[in-house]
């Protein structure tokens, strides 16, 4: 509890503060501050503003590009971006296209499993009129794992012939 009233206290202080403004800087026996207070007759305003993009000054205005190449070094950097843009949809949606298929392939496998459970279970029915009930239960689950299946199935290859056209409509 004792941590928290000094940090509620700093953050109080912080949201006082304007969010840009005057600084000074003072150097007071050879060491340097900063402050938002004068600290001397050495304070210097400085004039401190929020950042405003990547840490980068904006470079002076390009000279005009020479009529011979009328595209110019922007385009061609563009195009460059825009292609290796391109490549990394393409890496992408071909890791997708092969994530989708491998799991295509296991419901598939799945399936194959569970139904093969199920006629072992029906081998194992009576030749009576219990053992008929039972398999013809076995049967209607049989059904129902199928329409199971392939509705998931149907689903899947959906979403992977989605991916398949995405990937085709890049360049």
């Amino acid at each position: 509890m004792n941590r928290i009233a000094p940090a509620i206290a700093l953050a109080a202080l912080a949201a006082a503060l304007p969010a840009h403004g005057q600084v000074y800087k003072c150097t007071v026996g050879g060491t340097t501050t900063y402050s938002a207070q004068p600290c001397g007759a050495s304070a210097q305003a400085l004039d401190v503003r929020p950042a405003s993009g990547a840490g980068r000054k904006a470079p002076a205005a390009e000279p005009a590009a020479p009529a011979s190449t009328p595209a110019g070094p922007s385009v061609a950097s563009r195009g460059m971006t825009q292609r290796a843009d391109d490549a990394a949809r393409r890496r992408i949606l071909d890791d997708d296209i092969w994530r989708k298929q491998r799991a295509i392939d296991a419901m598939h496998d799945e399936h194959s499993t569970r139904q093969a459970q199920l006629r072992a279970k029906k081998t194992r029915a009576n030749n009576n009129l219990a053992g008929a009930t039972w398999e013809q239960s076995i049967s209607d689950e049989m059904q129902a794992v199928a329409a199971e299946y392939d509705m998931k199935l149907r689903k899947a290859t959906k979403e992977l012939d989605e991916l398949k056209m995405q990937r085709s409509q890049i360049p």
